[in-house]
């Protein structure tokens, strides 16, 4: 069994509901104010706050979870353990590159809870 955690980057207003925003990336339909992530700026999040990740294929695998990195990437959807919920410092380091390194706001699908990006200033 695992747990999802979505991020995407807000760039001007998005209509809806965060689990409707969540949906639709997840089918890979785009949404109106989701921007488009680069693959590389995604790994370099990841790397950022995990050393030992390794890349397979469209894949980044890291302690206890699994990022898919498929075209077009609107959203990073990271498939976590539900072993990971006994590590809050892991889950903290998933957040921080998702909302602090790629400026993208979270998103739980199992939970609803929705967080805005860490912005600077």
């Amino acid at each position: 069994m695992s747990n999802d955690l979505a991020f995407w980057r807000p760039e001007g207003p998005i209509t809806g509901r965060p689990v409707d925003t969540y949906r639709r990336l997840a089918q890979m339909e785009p949404v109106d104010g989701v921007a488009e992530l680069s693959a590389e700026a995604v790994k370099a999040a990841f790397l950022a706050e995990f050393s030992d990740l390794k890349e397979e294929g469209p894949a980044l695998l890291g302690p206890g979870f699994s990022v898919i990195m498929e075209p077009p990437l609107r959203a990073v959807i990271v498939t976590c353990s539900w072993k990971l919920a006994a590590r809050p410092d892991v889950l903290g380091k998933i957040l921080r590159a998702g909302r602090e390194g790629l400026g993208c706001c979270s998103f739980d699908p199992q939970s609803g809870a929705y967080r805005d990006p860490v912005t600077s200033g």
